[in-house]
């Protein structure tokens, strides 16, 4: 894990230098700003993850503009629970589900069908790679995981359930979450 930086997020950068994604690892907002005028995160994405990927496509598509600072350093604690295969592997799954449900509610509905067979493709290659690299489990796993990212995509583009893989939480009788 630590030769591989799982846990690390690195922005994946536009041509214009810019992350094309936000996440909430470290982030400074200017909540004055229009694009985050009254925005919240999404609730119902609290045992799954991705509420700030959702939080940051929103704020974008309504005219945010993120900047990275690559000297700006974070050291987090990651628990035991979460160095296991199995939760890093439902993690990287879980973040294809987020990708998969913003495509699906994105301004072009064809995006979501055009990119199913994408992440198909991409599935069939992490698996022969990790077939490739079985005998070293560093490489096995990367491919893996980079696998089960593509299947969480597919997985949300046909509209299956979403993993939770943070706790539980409580509905109110409205099926809404409570405190």
């Amino acid at each position: 894990m630590r030769h591989l930086r799982i846990h690390d997020t690195q922005p994946e950068l536009g041509p214009d230098g810019r992350p094309i994604a936000g996440h909430s690892c470290n982030v400074l907002m200017d909540l004055g700003h229009p694009a985050l005028a009254g925005r919240r995160f999404d609730l119902d994405r609290g045992v799954s993850g991705g509420e700030d990927t959702a939080f940051f496509a929103d704020a974008m598509r309504a005219g945010a503009r993120l900047a990275f600072a690559p000297l700006a350093y974070v050291d987090e604690t990651v628990p035991a629970s979460r160095m296991t295969f199995s939760w890093l592997f439902r993690r990287r799954f879980r973040m294809g589900q987020t990708h998969g449900s913003l495509l699906r509610r994105a301004d072009d509905p064809t995006k979501g069908w055009v990119a199913l067979p994408l992440a198909g493709a991409k599935v069939a290659y992490c698996a022969m790679l990790a077939l490739m690299t079985l005998p070293f489990n560093r490489y096995r796993n990367a491919n893996l995981l980079r696998g089960a990212l593509h299947l969480g995509t597919i997985s949300s583009l046909l509209g299956l359930r979403t993993v939770a893989i943070y706790g539980h939480t409580q509905r109110n009788r409205d099926g809404l979450p409570s405190n």
